[in-house]
């Protein structure tokens, strides 16, 4: 296991994506301090072409939620009457995190949610509950990647999408070990 002091280099430079797959391929986890890195600071990737933050306040999240209703009123996944606000039960829960890709700007190009098992279950047990139910009794830690959109037609939206799911896969890793 990594030691509870070793960083995470970021994921800007080829050189560093290699020691993250090397480390994360030997099992040598590193710790990655969502605290201090992505609470407090936004944490860039590709050289700043994309910002990575945790939704941690009212107004990062008002503005996820609407950005990803936005999306998602585009598309037809809400009805017609649906508020301007794309929110959930599942949003409420302390586990839950929101993550926000921004551009150089800092406007918000993608959004990504991840929902941690509780009491309160995830939302595939609406429709996988047997499935799931297995996996837990098995001792499986459970997370759900909801609330995933990023902005038409955005330079450099594979950037975004690689920043978004690398924290969110560093975010559910630090909280299993």
């Amino acid at each position: 296991m990594a030691s509870g002091n070793q960083r995470i280099p970021s994921p800007n430079t080829a050189e560093n994506c290699i020691v993250v797959q090397r480390q994360l391929a030997e099992k040598d986890y590193p710790v990655f301090d969502f605290q201090s890195d992505a609470l407090e600071n936004a944490i860039p990737f590709f050289d700043g072409d994309c910002i990575i933050r945790v939704a941690n306040n009212f107004v990062l999240r008002e503005k996820a939620y609407r950005f990803i209703h936005k999306i998602y009123h585009r598309l037809g996944y809400n009805s017609q009457n649906d508020t301007s606000i794309r929110f959930s039960i599942f949003d409420a829960m302390p586990e839950t995190t929101t993550l926000i890709a921004e551009d150089k700007k800092g406007e918000i190009a993608g959004v990504l949610t991840l929902v941690f098992d509780s009491p309160v279950g995830i939302p595939a047990d609406g429709i996988y509950r047997p499935h799931i139910e297995s996996m837990r009794n098995d001792g499986a830690y459970l997370c759900e990647l909801i609330s995933f959109g990023t902005a038409d037609g955005t330079r450099g939206s594979v950037k975004n999408i690689a920043g978004l799911f690398f924290c969110a896969y560093l975010l559910a890793l630090s909280l299993i070990h």
